[in-house]
């Protein structure tokens, strides 16, 4: 079961079900519709037919099924899926942008408490420091990839743990060879 959402609940949608006929030691699942930049979480559950002889059997069903438990926590991470990336600093791009955080498009990403701004087309090296209009530098992220994953999400948190307030900044890309580049993003909260 999956569920995109940043809330804890317990509404999981089904995405694969495994009849019972299908015995195999590991059964694996590759998510292949998921919605680039959004959140998700999945869970397990099992269950097993019961003969109606059994006294585990519940009555009133057709089929009875015993029913595992299944943790409504299943992860402390969420996942994201990766991105290829550029080495190019001129193809980055910030999304969104202007960013604000009463977009449903936002929201419906499932992030924790709705931050997130997404930086696409990273080389596989690179040195990411976001500066306010006034020029203090409020973070610095380094993204070190050797799977030459182009994407990256900031949780909107400055270096000592606050969230950015809104206003212009300014992103700068810094590759180890000396190339750099500038983008301007808006937060509106």
């Amino acid at each position: 079961m999956r569920r995109k959402s940043n809330l804890d609940t317990a509404l999981f949608q089904i995405i694969e079900h495994i009849p019972p006929e299908e015995k195999a030691p590991v059964h694996q699942y590759e998510d292949t519709s998921v919605q680039f930049g959004a959140s998700y979480y999945y869970t397990i559950q099992a269950g097993v037919k019961v003969d109606n002889d059994n006294p585990n059997a519940t009555p009133k069903n057709s089929e009875p099924v015993l029913w595992s438990g299944r943790s409504y926590l299943p992860t402390s991470r969420f996942i994201e899926p990766p991105r290829g990336g550029s080495e190019t600093l001129s193809d980055i791009i910030i999304a969104p942008n202007p960013y604000n955080v009463n977009d449903p498009r936002v929201q419906a990403q499932g992030w924790t408490d709705y931050r997130g701004i997404i930086f696409f087309n990273l080389p596989a090296t690179v040195t990411i420091k976001i500066f306010t209009e006034d020029g203090d530098l409020i973070k610095t992220i380094e993204h070190d990839s050797p799977l030459k994953i182009g994407s990256l999400r900031w949780d909107m948190l400055t270096e000592s743990q606050q969230v950015i307030s809104s206003g212009v900044y300014i992103a700068t890309f810094s590759k180890p060879d000396g190339e750099v580049a500038f983008r301007k993003f808006v937060v509106a909260r």
